[in-house]
């Protein structure tokens, strides 16, 4: 199976510029601290809401969350600007990786909004939202998932509809974590991504959920005018729009509307079919990770 979880790096990236790499603390635990009055996380005071949002996660798995600064980029590797990252892994630890640019006084604010953006996300887990990946079993054999899942597309998509969810709680805390979708593009063109590419739709629908500002809106579109990117723009406002109409208050909801997304994404060419999910790690028992079979739509 093809793991659909880890998602496309650079688009979860905050808008932020790359500043010089400070060094690196030893890592945090969430540990040590009163319960849901005062949690300290990587040296910042959260919030009674967040800090309690933090306890279900723990309360949850049955541990503590874990977080360190890391130097973050695609792969790791400090290309392009990542603020944060979030994972659970098969047994069941949930671990939270910030940027460690984000350690100086003049980023607390980043630094708040991001970790509170990694928690609620470790939240949605904690609630049984699924994780996804490709059923290369359950697939058509002609079905080239390599190529779907090219620069990890999948993941990213699953992001975007995961931040459409948590959108109203950060804007009620007043944390921005917007994506910087015109430095995503000029990445884009540097790798060479072809301009049919679906990921030019996922920023795009991206940006069509995320900016409140719309001269941002038009400044992007007349980016994909000026390339003639229309498919993508077309694609990326129709996969917008599914998100938006569609409610994503439960695990089952959120299932139905990523598979009409990856529809949508790739033209319609593939038929997307959700699958029984293993319960092979203890990480199953918390939440599924749901195998996604692909084949041929019938025309």
């Amino acid at each position: 199976m093809i793991n659909l979880r880890r998602t496309a790096l650079l688009i979860c990236a905050l808008a932020l510029a790359v500043v010089a790499p400070a060094a690196q603390p030893r890592p945090q635990t969430a540990a040590g601290q009163n319960p849901a009055r005062e949690r300290v996380l990587l040296g910042l005071k959260l919030r009674p809401e967040v800090a309690a949002w933090l306890e279900e996660v723990e309360r949850k798995l049955g541990r503590e969350v874990y977080a360190e600064f890391a130097q973050l980029g695609p792969e790791d590797g400090g290309e392009g600007f990542v603020g944060g990252e979030n994972y659970v892994t098969e047994r069941g630890a949930a671990v939270i990786r910030i940027n460690f640019n984000f350690q100086t006084a003049a980023n607390r604010k980043r630094l708040e909004a991001t970790l509170t953006h990694e928690i609620l996300h470790l939240r949605q887990r904690a609630r049984g939202f699924p994780a996804f990946m490709f059923d290369e079993a359950g697939s058509s054999p002609r079905v080239p998932l390599g190529e779907l899942n090219e620069m990890e597309l999948t993941g990213a998509l699953m992001e975007a509809v995961e931040h459409h969810a948590i959108l109203p709680d950060l804007h009620r805390l007043g944390l921005d974590t917007v994506a910087d979708m015109i430095g995503g593009l000029a990445w884009t063109r540097g790798k060479g991504v072809s301009p049919d590419h679906p990921l030019h739709a996922i920023y795009y629908l991206r940006a069509m959920l995320e900016y409140n500002d719309p001269a941002r809106l038009r400044e992007l579109e007349q980016i994909y005018r000026r390339n003639r990117w229309a498919r993508s723009l077309q694609r990326g406002a129709r996969i917008a729009q599914i998100i938006r109409s569609a409610s994503l208050s439960t695990p089952a909801e959120m299932t139905t509307v990523y598979l009409r997304c990856l529809t949508e994404l790739f033209g319609g060419l593939y038929r997307f079919t959700a699958r029984p999910a293993p319960s092979q790690f203890p990480r199953d028992r918390i939440f599924p990770t749901i195998p996604v079979a692909v084949t041929f739509t019938r025309r």
